[in-house]
């Protein structure tokens, strides 16, 4: 079935490059016909006349100005001299090969190397031997997507009608996050900082995050300023301490950025999302340094993460709605981590657990399948290989 596919691919790339040169030959023949058009400098001179004649019409309607027209008309008619000049070097030069000849077989070169080029740059860059995702999948991706727009959309009526709950506005802040909308979840944040009474770290650096997002990755001065104020409360904090580094490496200070994110490597568990990031930004910058890679000794870090993220210690005072928002935003926000970091093992643990607790049992499932390979190489008597056996024993889908 597959050598079917690669044929028709083909031949649509055949079609599509035969379409694209047809106008071109039917130019290039009534370019023979032309004596005048084969002349590239009486072309221009041409061009230059109809210049001129413009520039008479928009001083007549008034766009330009007496002075403006005067300059715009001397411009051209330099070119148009210009151009004259080249015309008249020009004869008495050995007449060139017939157009249709030499644009047929440069037609037919392409017609060749263009699908060659094509299929050989995919086979090179590509990722044949990679596997479609299943129908199934995209559409509980989209089920899911749908979901979160849902609970965004009650969320923005119940702030419609209460503004002044600033969990409310946190909670709109993740969900339109999680669906990636970052400039409604900076204003979102906003919405949140000024009404809280006390604004925490997470809240400021969450902001900066979302600002430096719907800017394309820049931290900009209000991104800054969040981060700053972030790190006033919590010197620790580590989403505002990498987004430092990363404005320090914008502002051409690669070697400060290098070494604030090797500290923050250093006190960032092993088991953190966002460390495969953070260890791009230092091999990253480490090249820009031209310093040696293989030298490079980045911190192994802390040990794994065992409590729930500081966000969520006030969750037993949530309403269910926001409860149910809440720590939907979170699990979906690991699971799309793992996407980035499938070697997380200890993630996909954790993300187990989280589909278990929602009573989402096919989706834990499949997250034991994730796991499942990365315990192939751990001792018999390891813990998280004995809970990944378990569990899909359990799951009556035995390893």
């Amino acid at each position: 079935m597959s050598w079917l596919l690669w044929a028709l691919a083909a031949l649509l790339t055949t079609l599509s490059v035969g379409l694209l040169l047809h106008p071109l030959l039917r130019r290039r023949n009534r370019q023979e016909e032309a004596p005048e058009a084969q002349d590239a400098s009486a072309y221009d001179i041409s061009i230059y006349r109809d210049q001129l004649a413009e520039i008479d019409q928009d001083q007549a309607r008034g766009v330009l100005t007496e002075a403006e027209a005067g300059a715009a008309r001397l411009e051209v008619q330099r070119r148009l001299l210009a151009a004259d000049r080249r015309r008249e070097q020009a004869v008495g030069r050995p007449k060139p090969l017939p157009r249709r000849r030499v644009s047929a077989a440069a037609s037919l070169l392409i017609l060749i190397l263009v699908p060659l080029a094509t299929v050989g740059l995919y086979l090179w860059l590509g990722q044949p031997e990679t596997t479609s995702v299943p129908i199934a999948s995209r559409g509980a991706e989209f089920e899911r997507l749908a979901e979160m727009r849902a609970m965004t959309d009650q969320l923005r009526v119940r702030l419609a009608d209460s503004p002044d709950d600033p969990r409310g506005w946190e909670l709109l802040a993740r969900a339109e996050s999680e669906l990636g909308d970052w400039q409604g979840a900076a204003e979102a944040y906003r919405e949140a900082l000024s009404r809280s009474p006390s604004p925490s770290a997470d809240l400021q650096s969450a902001l900066g995050e979302a600002i430096t997002a719907a800017g394309g990755g820049t931290v900009t001065p209000e991104a800054k300023t969040a981060f700053q104020r972030a790190l006033e409360i919590d010197p620790q904090d580590p989403r505002a301490r990498y987004y430092q580094g990363l404005w320090l490496q914008q502002a051409g200070q690669v070697r400060e950025a290098l070494d604030s994110w090797l500290e923050l490597a250093a006190s960032t568990p092993r088991d953190a999302g966002w460390r495969p990031l953070l260890r791009q930004q230092i091999v990253g910058a480490a090249e820009q340094l031209g310093l040696p890679i293989a030298e490079l000794r980045i911190p192994e870090g802390t040990a794994p993460e065992s409590d729930l993220p500081a966000a969520a210690a006030g969750v037993e005072d949530m309403s269910p709605e926001e409860r149910q928002a809440f720590v939907r935003s979170m699990v979906e926000g690991l699971a799309s981590r793992l996407e980035e970091n499938p070697e997380d093992l200890d993630g996909w643990l954790r993300l187990v657990q989280a589909r278990l607790v929602l009573g989402e049992t096919e989706e834990a499932l499949a997250a034991l399948r994730r796991a499942e390979p990365l315990v192939q190489d751990l001792p018999p008597d390891d813990q998280r290989r004995a809970a990944v056996e378990e569990g899909l024993r359990l799951l009556g889908e035995g390893s």
